[in-house]
């Protein structure tokens, strides 16, 4: 799953979550799988990877796993049993692009891979809409285009 803004999870999720906002897991929520996103915030429970800016595990939150962040705040009642790697820079900021090359665990049962490519300024203005207008397509699949109507059978 794929946003721009804030999402808030109270129920069970497995998979991967990519914000450029927040993600919030509630005390009934549980994620299985990666979080990347600015900030997190965990009162529920996280399985998995989390690559953010800001990881706050609030009272009763339960992360088990591997933390990419630059700053991690642990409530002395929430749990973490893991692994972090403090970052220095934002994956997030402007002028990175995130691109995730996912192959399906059916077919070799690989893991899935995500690679963080820093863009040169120059090349970054002419480059953005293209890259959005395709992240776009792959997220979104095969939409109808908006002002197009396809051809009608009656002449």
């Amino acid at each position: 799953m794929s946003l721009v803004g804030k999402l808030h999870i109270d129920g069970i999720f497995e998979g991967r979550i990519s914000s450029v906002d927040s993600v919030t897991v509630g005390r009934r929520g549980v994620v299985k799988g990666v979080i990347r996103a600015h900030q997190v915030s965990v009162c529920g429970r996280v399985d998995g990877e989390v690559y953010c800016d800001e990881l706050t595990i609030e009272r009763g939150g339960q992360v088990q796993g591997l933390v990419h962040s630059r700053q991690m705040t642990i409530h002395k009642r929430g749990n973490f049993i893991g692994e972090r790697d403090l970052t220095t820079e934002s994956s997030l900021l402007p002028g990175t692009t995130v691109t995730a090359v996912v192959l399906d665990e059916a077919v070799g049962g690989a893991d899935n891979v995500a690679s963080v490519e820093q863009a040169d300024d120059s090349k970054r203005e002419s480059r953005q809409p293209e890259q959005l207008t395709r992240m776009l397509d792959e997220m979104l699949g095969e939409l109808p285009k908006v002002g197009k109507r396809p051809p009608s059978d009656s002449h």
